[in-house]
């Protein structure tokens, strides 16, 4: 997804966020009272899409009723707001959204076109850990690599490697080399 940092708005409360994003057309993201307006996915980025649903699909958490779900708010504290290309939610976690509850998803994946800001993209791999999620998929599809982060750790994929989202979903695997096939 590509992300357009703009010019810092005056400070929002929550309520007049919420308020904000309801009336607009445009996405944004929350942190404290600031907001950033970020593009949506492009067209561009939905043979990748297409093939992680159909992995997804296979593995136990989709049979568990396990979702990715795209672009969706995650509030990773009760004052920031992060809208994740891809979002692993387990049904627990799903049932809770239904009572209001906003759940932390334990794997998201971000996919990073040549117009992202590398700070802001790596700030919000901080954000993400800080907020309990165990896996981040860093998908750049120019490169044609992918960056997976555990914790710490940070791993380089590219050619016929395979990477998966263990521990939150082991069987969810795929070679970059499928991932970036026409």
């Amino acid at each position: 997804m590509e992300t357009l940092v703009v010019e810092k708005k005056p400070t929002l409360s929550k309520d007049e966020f919420l308020a904000l994003q309801n009336q607009s057309e445009k996405v944004w993201e929350y942190d404290n009272g600031e907001i950033t307006e970020i593009n949506r996915m492009k067209s561009t980025e939905l043979l990748v899409i297409s093939k992680l649903n159909r992995k997804f699909i296979q593995t136990q958490a989709f049979k568990d009723l396990g979702e990715l779900f795209q672009e969706v708010d995650c509030w990773l504290t009760e004052t920031q707001m992060r809208r994740p290309d891809l979002a692993f939610f387990n049904r627990e976690q799903i049932l809770q959204s239904s009572e209001k509850k906003h759940p932390i998803p334990a794997f998201v994946i971000e996919i990073i076109s040549e117009n992202d800001n590398v700070n802001y993209t790596e700030n919000k791999v901080l954000e993400y850990q800080h907020a309990g999620i165990q896996v981040i998929w860093h998908i750049y599809p120019e490169l044609k690599l992918v960056i997976v982060i555990r914790g710490k750790e940070a791993r380089y994929y590219e050619g016929e490697e395979i990477f998966d989202a263990s521990p939150v979903v082991p069987d969810f695997q795929i070679s970059v080399a499928e991932l970036f096939a026409q």
